[in-house]
């Protein structure tokens, strides 16, 4: 599962090592109305990231779905 992760973030080239104390923060549902639409190639990756956590989430952690059912449902298009 560490090896699927690693994977998923390698395109977004930031450092995202931190603990959070819960994978969703207050402000997951706030959806701000004022975003541009991703790239294609940006919205491609996005769609392959969220799919790759969907398998983590069922896998081993589902303390993660509400997260990724937003994602999913709202998010990726």
């Amino acid at each position: 599962m560490i090896e699927e992760l690693k994977e998923a973030l390698e395109p977004y080239g930031e450092n995202l090592d931190h603990n959070y104390p819960h994978p969703a923060a207050r402000w997951l549902f706030t959806v701000k109305s004022d975003t541009e639409d991703l790239a294609e190639e940006k919205a491609d990756i996005f769609r392959k990231f969220v799919a790759k956590l969907i398998w983590v989430m069922k896998r081993g952690r589902p303390d993660v779905e509400p997260t990724i059912s937003f994602l999913r449902s709202t998010r990726v298009k």
